[in-house]
This record gives structure tokens, C-alpha cells and sequence, in this order.
């Protein structure tokens, strides 16, 4: 029979060698704290989310995902009294996908920050921007916005969310495209790029057409045409201006 000290000894030998296997995985980690499984029910879509379309053969796809391998992203979610409901700020599509795969709980990370709307639209259009999933006319709603309440301008926004600013030009300059071609981007029957840079071109093009415009001031009479690119109202415009400048100096 083994002596009981000698019997210690291994038991305490076995476990030491068995934490000093483990130890490596605790080094560097931090618990997530704020993660927890949510009933989809209890989870809703955030009204000012800048996406509003979604793929249905897309969803069909992650739907059959989730059903045979499982959540392997938590979606993120803030909680709101008024509605008594988590509200989401990233993850609307698995949300989506969840409720067809007949899914009962959504693994959430809860931020507990007291978030202002702007950070709100921030953070989702930064998820939005890293995945590429918005469409121009989408994104340009958003950037607006931004730049509204901020009081930024493009090059000072495109800073600030880290992308270029030639992309946040593109989708700005899709919203004054016509409500029809805004429409077709919005379901992907058209690229937005493509329907800007269309648009520029034919813009170009009636500007490069168009005829002298007659001027009639106290000055006398002028005729000016449009330089390529330029309107007549920016034309008008900047005459104005330099009228303006010439009486007050």
C-alpha cells in the first residue's frame, strides 16, 4: 500500500503538471464581458440603420448556415427601455437569417455605453464599410447625416471614418441622381459608381453643348459661356460673387 505522503505528493505533482499545460492559454486573455445568448424575439432592427436592403438569396444562404453549423459571430445589440427591447448596432442580417433558420436564441454582445445617435451611425457604418455592404445611395444618406451633425466636411468625415474621400464623393454625388436610378442601385440592378460617373459624363457633355448665355447688367451686355463641368447656375453664381467683390472694394 503507498504511504500516504508519497501518495500527496503525486496527487499534488499531477496537478501542477496539469496547470503548467494550461497556463499558456490565460496568458494575454481577457474575458469579453457582456456576452450572453438572447431570445430572438426579444431582439429588434434599429430604425436608423444606413442599410435597408438585403439579398434574400442571401439570407436564404446564412439561414441554412446557422441551422447546420451554428452561430460563429456574436451579433452586438444595446439595450433600450423605451422599447423594451436590445436594439441592434452590427449584425442585422444573422439577426435576419436567425428568425428564417427558426433559431430561438442570438449569441449578443450587450454594449452597456450610453451611445449618442451619431456614434450609433459611426459604429454601423464602420461594420457596414469594413464588409462593403452598403450601396452608394446608402452610404451617402449616412455620410449626409454625419456631416450635418458634425459640421464636418467630406475630407475632414472621410478622416474620421477611415475611408478615402473619393468614396464618400461617390456617394454623396449619388444622391442627386435621378429617384429612378437611385431606386435601381438600392435593389442592385445597377452599380453606383457606374451610374455617377454616367451622370457626370452626360452632365459634361449638355455643359460642353450648350450655347453662349446672354448677360444684361448695368454694365452692358456680355455673353459667357459654361466652361466644361460647370453649370449655369455655378456660372451665375460666381459672376454674382465677383460683382458683389467689385462694389466693395
Amino acid at each position: 500500500m503507498m504511504p500516504k505522503m508519497q501518495h500527496l505528493e503525486r496527487l499534488l505533482g499531477n496537478r501542477l503538471e496539469s496547470d503548467a499545460a494550461h497556463a499558456g492559454q490565460t496568458v494575454g486573455v481577457t474575458a469579453l464581458q457582456g456576452a450572453r445568448n438572447i431570445d430572438v424575439a426579444r431582439i429588434t432592427a434599429d430604425p436608423s440603420q444606413p442599410r435597408r436592403t438585403f439579398d434574400e438569396a442571401e439570407l436564404d444562404d446564412l439561414a441554412a448556415s446557422l441551422r447546420e453549423a451554428g452561430q460563429q459571430q456574436p451579433i452586438r445589440v444595446r439595450w433600450d427601455g423605451k422599447q423594451d427591447r436590445y436594439v441592434i448596432i452590427s449584425g442585422e442580417r444573422r439577426w435576419r437569417a436567425a428568425q428564417r433558420a427558426g433559431l430561438p436564441t442570438l449569441m449578443a454582445v450587450v454594449d452597456g455605453r450610453d451611445l449618442t445617435d451619431d456614434r450609433i451611425l459611426e459604429a454601423q457604418l464602420i461594420e457596414n464599410a469594413v464588409r462593403a455592404d452598403l450601396t452608394a445611395v446608402e452610404a451617402g444618406r449616412a455620410y449626409q447625416t454625419l456631416m450635418t451633425t458634425w459640421q464636418c466636411s467630406q475630407q475632414e468625415l472621410a478622416a474620421r471614418l477611415h475611408v478615402s474621400t473619393s468614396k464618400v464623393s461617390r456617394a454623396l454625388a449619388a444622391l442627386d441622381l435621378p429617384e429612378q436610378v437611385q431606386r435601381e442601385i438600392a435593389v442592385g440592378n445597377r452599380g453606383g459608381t457606374a451610374a455617377v460617373q454616367k451622370a457626370r459624363k452626360r452632365t459634361s457633355k449638355k455643359t460642353r453643348a450648350s450655347k453662349p448665355i446672354r448677360l444684361t447688367s448695368p454694365a452692358g451686355i456680355a455673353l459667357v459661356t459654361p466652361a466644361p463641368g460647370r453649370t449655369v447656375v455655378e456660372v451665375l453664381t460666381a459672376l454674382l460673387e465677383q460683382e458683389r467683390a467689385r462694389a466693395a472694394a
